[in-house]
């Protein structure tokens, strides 16, 4: 009788102790602080107070019983010589995995060279057992810009791949001896660079890759040439957009437009241009015009431009002028926004009311409605464009329940029809459709904002991968500073939220950019890394990761009855 009142009393305390822990079926289950979405309130979600655990030294772990995590430290700026870093080593971003094909190793940025000074050696290779330094790559300059990534085939465990130049390269950890891949040199001559711009990957298998190729620099940019599809496992190009195929798709501005970034979707099936969103208009001045002496004349320019006073060009009969401040010679412009006015001097001082002065505010206003007006997926030759975002936010990757490719994204505007501004929605990527999830305003305008992962196994459905970055010292939002999942529902349906960890991030502290939190998971699913600056700590950003339950996905799913075993050396609180 005793033994079984005990085991009564044990479930009693489980259940009522662990409410938030709940699967499909509402069922208890350990270490998952789940708990449903309802528009218009964030009653479910109660704001944790602030840890005051003390920052972990490398291979210490802290418990926390309000998420029923562990967070450990993994590695620590004091592994590194004085001199070979400054004050982080954190994943590079979020939207790709840092884990070798087979999962033994897993890669992480410095902001320091090694040898020092050598411009060498910013990327550390750890083994992911014992989270060891398996080695720094000292044979190439492996910062940001050189867009390392593992090779996901699953056959060259110990082969990277990065671009320099217009040259994309093979590198073996083990000899340290680099291979060209492809020059698109060979096939854009008098290219400058190519690339993804840091974000974007390749498929899940490493064939598929999508690249900027840019003209060199010309003193304040890198002229956007071309944008290419390319086959790794044939050596071939498959599509080509450049200014030609842009105009012929319906683009109208002077330049081909330069997107944030270009990605591949995890099976490969499209490609993503991460365009930012058209606006503005271009409007003619039509006066009056003042003669303000010596040959400038202006006029005001406010009510034509809805207040904004950004331009991208002035022209004159068709003929873009010079921006300078002040004027001093023919044929250039200034404006004055607190004086609203717009200054032009034309050939000889003639008076500009005999002429056509036009101007161009906001981003490729002429592209409004197009299919360069935001982040669309293309067929690899940029055929069959589908709008996936609003603007060029942040987004990832994940798959809805049918193993369907989607595109979730912080959608920031009003422009879209298919999602309310202010949200986070997904967009299955062959059909369009579009599902919004969750509203910022049940958040709390205090999330300063997210990162977005990517799933590569199209078995992980139903969930995507996220973390939040948040003032630490005055943020009150439930969500603040936190690594958390997304159900893949339409917030009609009550999305569930997992959260999973508090990042334990002084943000924005010394540099914000380095604490936001990027945050990666792994191919199988299993961990999470991200770079966070201890609250109370040394001021450093160090990495930390969670091990999560296995088979989560199936389990909160409700494929699966039996809850997953908890990570090493948890226990219930």
């Amino acid at each position: 009788m005793q033994n079984k009142n005990l085991k009564l009393y044990l479930f009693l305390a489980i259940f009522f102790l662990l409410p938030n822990f709940a699967n499909a079926f509402g069922n208890p289950v350990s270490f998952y602080n789940i708990q449903p979405y309802t528009k218009g309130t964030s009653s479910n979600f109660p704001l944790y107070p602030k840890s005051t655990a003390l920052e972990p030294q490398k291979g210490q772990c802290v418990y926390d019983e309000n998420y029923g995590s562990e967070v450990c430290k993994v590695a620590d700026t004091s592994e590194f010589t004085v001199g070979q870093i400054g004050d982080a080593v954190r994943p590079p971003y979020s939207r790709w995995r840092i884990d070798s094909s087979d999962g033994s190793k897993y890669f992480l940025l410095k902001d320091g060279e090694t040898p020092a000074g050598s411009g060498k050696g910013q990327t550390v290779i750890f083994n992911s057992a014992d989270d060891s330094i398996h080695k720094i790559i000292t044979e190439i300059n492996s910062g940001e810009p050189r867009e390392l990534r593992w090779d996901y085939s699953g056959t060259k465990q110990n082969s990277m791949y990065y671009v320099s130049g217009c040259t994309f390269y093979e590198y073996d950890i083990v000899s340290g001896l680099s291979t060209i891949v492809h020059n698109f040199g060979n096939d854009f001559a008098n290219c400058g660079r190519i690339l993804n711009d840091v974000e974007g990957d390749s498929s899940s298998d490493s064939r598929y890759w999508a690249f900027m190729i840019q003209n060199p620099y010309d003193g304040s940019k890198y002229p956007m040439r071309a944008i290419v599809t390319y086959d790794k496992q044939t050596d071939s190009i498959l599509g080509t957009l450049d200014y030609a195929a842009y105009a012929a798709a319906g683009g109208t501005s002077e330049s081909m437009p330069t997107p944030n970034m270009v990605d591949i979707s995890p099976l490969g099936n499209k490609v993503v241009l991460l365009n930012g969103r058209s606006w503005g208009a271009v409007v003619t001045i039509t006066g009056p015009w003042t003669d303000e002496g010596v040959g400038v004349w202006s006029s005001p320019y406010q009510s034509l431009t809805n207040g904004n006073n950004a331009f991208n060009w002035v022209k004159v009969d068709g003929v873009i002028l010079t921006s300078k401040t002040p004027i001093d010679g023919d044929r250039q412009w200034t404006r004055v926004s607190a004086e609203n006015k717009l200054y032009v001097r034309l050939t000889g001082g003639e008076s500009p009311a005999s002429h056509s002065i036009t101007l161009e505010y906001g981003k490729r206003p002429n592209d409004l409605n197009s299919i360069f007006d935001g982040p669309h997926a293309f067929a690899f030759d940029f055929s069959s464009p589908v709008k996936v975002c609003n603007d060029e936010t942040h987004g990832g990757w994940a798959f809805d329940l049918n193993g369907n490719e989607v595109y979730v994204c912080q959608v920031n505007n009003g422009n879209w029809a298919n999602a309310d501004g202010d949200t986070i929605a997904y967009t299955d990527i062959l059909t369009g459709q579009t599902n919004t999830i969750m509203y910022h305003s049940d958040i709390g305008w205090d999330v300063g904002g997210w990162h977005f992962g990517r799933f590569y196994n199209s078995n992980i459905r139903g969930w995507v991968y996220m973390t939040s970055y948040s003032n630490s010292d005055t943020s009150l939002s439930w969500m603040r500073n936190q690594a958390f999942m997304l159900e893949l529902k339409p917030f009609a349906e009550h999305p569930r939220v997992w959260r999973i960890a508090d990042t334990h991030n002084n943000y924005p502290g010394a540099a914000a950019y380095k604490r936001e939190a990027f945050s990666p998971i792994t191919r199988d699913g299993l961990k999470i890394y991200w770079g966070s600056d201890w609250p109370g700590g040394n001021g450093t950003v160090d990495t930390y990761s969670v091990r999560l339950p296995d088979n989560w996905w199936n389990v909160l799913n409700g494929n699966d009855e039996i809850a997953p075993a908890a990570p090493s050396g948890l226990a219930v609180q």
